[in-house]
Parts: C-alpha cells; sequence; structure tokens
C-alpha cells in the first residue's frame, strides 16, 4: 500500500485540475472529500493494476473491480456489451476507470458521459490513479450525485443516434436504488427519441391538413403577441390538470382576484363548473377529440389561445375571443408571410409548458404553477372529473377498480422515483412527465431569477429552481390586483394577389417535383438490383437533389408532410424489420444497397409527400382564393 500512496496528492491534484474548468462545483466537492476518503481501499492486483474495494452497511469488503486483472476483465466485459459504433456511451459508475478507458478504446468515435453516485468513491479513484489521459481525450464528460438535471445538461447538443448504455456493474451492487433509477432515467431521455419519432408519424399530415383547413381564421383572427407584455409584473395562475389540484381548486376563486389565470384546456370545464372562469384558455394538440374540452362551454369571457394548428372544431365551438400561435411549421410561417406574424410559445410537449411561456411572455410576475404534478399523484393522472379521468373510471368495475387498472399501467410502463413537491420523499413520475418535468426546470434556469415561478401544486413533483408553497400561503402574500386584458377583435386579412401568385409558382414547383421523385426512385432500384450501377446513376440523383435546393421556400412546405422519412434516415431507425447491420461490417456492395435502401426510401417519402400536398393545394387553398386561381393552377400543373 505504500508504493500506492506514495505521489497520491499530486496525483490527485493534476486529475482535480483536468476537470476544475468545466466543472468546479464537482472539483470543490472532490476536495472536500479528501485523499482518504473513508470506505473505500485501492490495492494492487495480482496484475499489477490497482484495484478497488469498498465497505458495505455491514463492515463487510466488497470489490468494485477484480483483484486478479482489473484491466483485463474491464476490457472483455466492454468488447461484449458495447457498440464499436456508437455515437454516445453513457456509462454509471467511475470506480478505477478501468472500463471507461476500454470504452474510448473499443468506440474510438463516441463521448462518453460518466455518471458517479459518490464523490468519496472519485475522490479515491482520483487521488489513487492518473486520468489526465482519459481527461486529454476531450470525449469525457462527468456528472455527480443524484441529480437527473446534471445529466441532462451533459446529454444536451449531444447526438443520440446510436447510444450504448453501460452499468458498471459493482458500482450498481453498491447502489442498486440510485442505479436503477438511473437506467430508467435514461431509457427515458433515449426513448424520447422514439416518442418524437412516433408524434411525427401519427401527426405530421394532421398538423398540414388543419393548418390549412384553418386558413379563413388564420386571417380572421389576431395573433397571441397581441398579449405579450400585457401584464407586466402582475401575477398569473397557470392551472394544469394534475390529480392534486382536488386539493387547492377552490381557492382559486380568490386567485381571480389576486392575478390573470391561465388554463390548460384539459381543465377548462372543470373550472368552469367550480364556478371559475379563466381569463385565457390555452390548446395546442390538433387531434379532433380535444375538441370536446370546448364544446358547450359559453366562453364570451374568456380568450382562447390555440395552436394554428389546432383541430378547426375546437375553434368553431369556443364563443368568445380568439388568438392564435404560430408554431414553426412551413405552413404556418408561409402563411404569416402573407398576413400578419402571430406570435409564438414555447413547447415542451405539454399544453401546460405553453400556457407556462405565455404567463412569462405576458411579463407576468410572479407565475404560479397550480395542478402541475407531473406525476402519479393518488396514482391518479389527472383530477377527477376530467376527461381522461373520466375514461380511466369508465375501464374500471366491480373485479378490476381504478386503482388496480393504475398499478397495472404503472408495472407496464417505465416508472422512475422522483422526489416529490414536499422534498421529504418520492413520487412515482415516468419518462413523458420527466420530458415536462426538464422543460420546466431547463425554462426556470433561463429565466435566471427574473421571474418568480412558485410551484404551488402541493402534490406530485417538485421542479428544482421554483419555490415551493401552498397556494393559500401564496394567495395570502398577495396583494389584490385588477387586470385587464386587451379586446382581441377579429382582423378578416386578405391574402392578396401576391400570395395567389406563389400559390401557382408552388403548384408549378410540386409539378416538376413529383416527376423527379418518381426518376430517382427508378433509379434507386436500379442500384439495389445492381450495386455496380452506383458511378453511373449518382450525378444524375445530385441533378434531382438541385431541383429541391434551388426552391428552398418550396422544398420547406413539402419537407411538412416528409418529417417521418427524414427522421428515419437521420436518427438510424431501421427501415426493415430486421435490426440494421453494422457498416463497419458490411462488404462493399452491401454498404452501397444500405446507402441507396435509405435513398429511396427518402425519395419515395418525397413522392408521397409531393402528391399530398398536391391535394391540399386543390382542396384548402385554392378555393380561399380568387376565382380564377383553378384555372391557372391547373395550367401550371401541366
Amino acid at each position: 500500500m505504500r508504493g500506492v500512496r506514495r505521489g497520491r496528492m499530486s496525483i490527485f491534484d493534476n486529475n482535480i485540475a483536468c476537470i476544475e474548468k468545466g466543472a468546479p462545483e464537482m472539483a470543490e466537492k472532490l476536495r472536500a472529500q479528501g485523499v482518504h476518503p473513508d470506505g473505500y481501499r485501492v490495492f494492487p492486483a495480482k496484475s499489477g493494476d490497482l484495484s478497488m474495494a469498498y465497505q458495505d452497511a455491514e463492515g463487510h469488503e466488497r470489490l468494485l473491480h477484480s483483484r486478479y486483472d482489473p484491466k483485463g476483465e474491464a476490457k472483455h466485459i466492454v468488447e461484449e456489451s458495447v457498440d464499436p459504433d456508437a455515437d454516445l456511451v453513457i456509462v454509471g459508475g467511475f470506480a478505477l476507470a478501468w472500463h471507461i478507458e476500454a470504452i474510448l478504446a473499443r468506440a474510438e468515435n463516441a463521448l462518453v458521459t460518466v455518471i458517479e453516485d459518490d464523490p468519496a468513491a472519485l475522490a479515491s479513484a482520483f487521488a489513487a490513479r492518473d486520468c489526465t489521459a482519459l481527461f486529454a481525450s476531450g470525449r469525457l464528460d462527468f456528472a455527480l450525485g443524484d441529480s437527473s438535471e446534471d445529466l441532462l445538461l451533459l446529454l444536451e447538443g449531444k447526438s443520440t443516434r446510436k447510444v450504448s448504455l453501460f452499468l458498471h456493474r459493482a458500482s450498481y451492487d453498491r447502489n442498486p436504488g440510485f442505479y436503477g433509477n438511473l437506467k430508467n432515467i435514461l431509457y427515458s431521455f433515449l426513448n424520447g427519441k422514439e416518442v418524437n419519432h412516433a408524434t411525427l408519424a401519427r401527426f405530421e399530415r394532421l398538423w398540414t391538413r388543419n393548418l390549412l383547413r384553418n386558413l379563413p381564421r388564420f386571417l380572421a383572427h389576431g395573433g397571441v403577441r397581441e398579449l405579450f407584455g400585457t401584464h407586466r409584473d402582475k401575477p398569473a395562475f397557470v392551472i394544469a390538470a394534475g390529480p392534486s389540484l382536488a386539493k387547492n381548486i377552490d381557492l382559486l376563486r380568490e386567485a381571480q382576484t389576486k392575478g390573470i389565470i391561465i388554463a390548460v384546456d384539459t381543465i377548462y370545464k372543470v373550472l368552469l363548473a367550480h364556478g371559475i372562469t379563466p381569463d385565457i384558455v390555452v390548446a395546442v394538440d390538433p387531434q379532433l377529440v380535444n375538441a370536446h374540452f370546448i364544446a358547450g362551454t359559453h366562453g364570451e369571457k374568456t380568450i382562447l389561445v390555440a395552436d394554428s394548428a389546432i383541430a378547426p372544431t375546437l375553434l368553431a365551438n369556443h364563443t368568445g375571443a380568439i388568438l392564435l400561435s404560430a408554431i414553426p411549421f412551413p405552413h404556418a410561417q408561409w402563411f404569416e408571410e402573407y398576413s400578419e406574424r402571430k406570435g409564438g410559445l414555447a413547447s415542451g410537449g405539454s399544453v401546460a409548458t405553453s400556457a407556462f411561456d405565455l404567463a412569462v411572455q405576458m411579463g407576468a410576475n410572479p407565475v404560479v404553477l397550480v395542478g402541475q404534478d407531473l406525476a402519479y399523484s393518488e396514482a391518479r393522472i389527472h383530477m377527477r372529473g376530467t376527461p381522461g379521468e373520466e375514461r380511466w373510471e369508465n375501464s374500471a368495475d366491480r373485479l378490476t377498480p381504478v386503482t388496480r387498472n393504475m398499478s397495472a399501467f404503472l408495472r407496464k410502463n417505465r416508472t422512475v422515483r422522483v422526489p416529490n413537491w414536499a422534498d421529504d420523499g418520492e413520487v412515482w413520475s415516468d419518462r413523458k412527465f420527466l420530458t415536462f418535468l426538464w422543460w420546466f426546470e431547463k425554462r426556470i434556469r433561463q429565466l435566471d431569477k427574473l421571474v418568480t415561478v412558485i410551484n404551488a401544486t402541493e402534490g406530485g413533483a417538485r421542479i428544482h429552481g421554483a419555490e415551493h408553497k401552498t397556494l393559500a400561503e401564496t394567495l395570502a402574500e398577495l396583494p389584490p390586483c385588477e387586470t385587464k386584458l386587451p379586446c382581441c377583435a377579429e382582423k378578416n386579412l386578405p391574402l392578396g394577389d401576391t400570395f395567389e401568385k406563389a400559390i401557382m409558382e408552388y403548384a408549378a414547383f410540386l409539378g416538376k417535383l413529383e416527376d423527379a421523385a418518381a426518376e430517382a426512385i427508378r433509379l434507386c432500384s436500379r442500384v439495389l438490383r445492381s450495386p455496380r450501377e452506383a458511378s453511373s446513376v449518382q450525378p444524375r440523383l445530385e441533378k434531382i437533389d438541385a431541383l429541391a435546393y434551388n426552391e428552398p421556400r418550396f422544398s420547406r412546405l413539402v419537407s411538412a408532410t416528409l418529417q417521418r422519412v427524414i427522421h428515419t434516415v437521420n436518427e438510424g431507425f431501421s427501415l426493415t424489420e430486421d435490426a440494421p447491420a453494422e457498416t463497419a461490417k458490411l462488404k462493399p456492395d452491401e454498404k452501397i444497397r444500405a446507402a441507396y435502401t435509405q435513398s429511396k426510401a427518402l425519395y419515395e417519402g418525397i413522392h408521397t409527400a409531393v402528391c399530398e400536398s398536391k391535394r391540399h393545394l386543390q382542396k384548402f387553398i385554392v378555393p380561399r382564393c380568387a376565382c380564377g386561381l383553378k384555372t391557372r393552377e391547373g395550367e401550371a400543373n401541366r
């Protein structure tokens, strides 16, 4: 052991110096541990390399690496479990980093993110082993402690096309609660890619169709930007539909005298039934079923703020003022070029995130969150009385009550434990709720304390960065507040001749692109039959590609119904039912076929999107324009 300890201080300082610039807080925590933290022992293995052990809760010594050949065994395990073509490898547990060294060698182009739960374990490793070469690779990142927020900050901006997860088994056994929950959190994050892919596949056409059907209302109604800055430094209560809303919903009558109430559409009817009329209700989901959230209400005193791709029936069901928000979708941006800018709302995947951003852009301060559980509080998803919760209750019977259905649901879904609202325990959440939770935490960090965010939900998950108070405490601290929102009159803007000319040009472009895509599909099929033809086919495909590149303003409209295919090609989803083979192991002809299979899928997607766009143009836009346009558009197509 003396040989191991000699020079330990300089090794420790050198390792700390490598991380200090990028992670000063972590460096400070490790220095606080010192070079001899309790509970860990480093010793030479029989191979001559260092190994490491720790004391468990019962005082028994447990190994973190082999006592015989820690380096060799780590290499063997990594070779069996880590994809060499990975773009990102997420590692749970640092120990003495033999496995991390092996991962950097095996996945030569991958970034490696390491999460370690115990500062003492990391300090012991830094004191015993020179890791400066690992840090010098520029491919290593760290997160320390039990904060999923730190991990997400590391993952932001990194590729998730091909990810490997490696849990150091001995570290996992030392703290199975932490690393087991970590695994679920990581799967939640990574599966967000699959969720986005599924959302695109499901909604891309619906968004486009709704946008085009809403064109008359897009021109008739103003934009959400009319509300921006109109409620500066006054309270706003953002009401979501979480189960904990049942605890304090009656206090919202008093909240109406202390600020404005911005409600999500899911809870709108429940609030009205309790005698609470929101100042604003926000709707973003394009599905027709959401129109029932507004149907039958008398909303003359409530402003509806809705995405421009919302179901047209929902807009028709509202009897009060309507303001539309633009979405980062090509057709919406196209309409704005020829009418007026509507203004947009940031979104984290749920209507509650859009409602929160509206409050911020209105200048509200503080912003008070109510009913924002982001978890399965009381073994429920929503407050009783909401449409979602009614479906749960209607699915129950004498043999399968709601609680049993919910228990089965929690077992089926990949749930995780997160700190609860009171920070005195944990509550069940899942990947969907975690996505929303992380959005709120990131948005609050961006506000940089310029806006006070109060989480008065009184249940569910704790939102880091927000103050946590009961709604009664919050209301007691706020003085009465008079509010007056702007009058939102209809505008009925004309499209004008310039837009009609653009439609004619768009129709002509679609005709050319349809022919070009069909030709590209034929060319790709030739290469798939005979890879040797790739050299002669490629220049012709490049000319076809140039057609789209030369008309970016119209290409982006076509791409609106092409996102599923683009995601499939760019994000590495398999185009067949079989798992894709590792590219490095493919023969030359197989590589060509793999590349042209993706190209063919892309051109087939383009062809389908063009045909869809032509139908939309003829059905939804042409009838809104001057009478003579239909004939001219048909001539342009010919």
